[in-house]
């Protein structure tokens, strides 16, 4: 079973997650691709814990 935030988390939030995780993936060395996940990791850890 998954955790019970995962079960709060809109599909489209979760698709942004999935793409930018991929792009530090795919591009380990591109800097904007990690600037924008952890800018993303924040905003939603914000929102899950206003």
């Amino acid at each position: 079973s998954e955790p019970f935030v995962r079960k709060n988390i809109l599909l489209d939030k979760l698709l942004i997650e999935k793409l930018l995780n991929f792009s530090t993936l795919k591009y380990p060395n591109l800097a904007k691709s990690w600037f924008r996940f952890a800018a993303w990791v924040y905003l939603w850890g914000r929102e899950l814990l206003a």
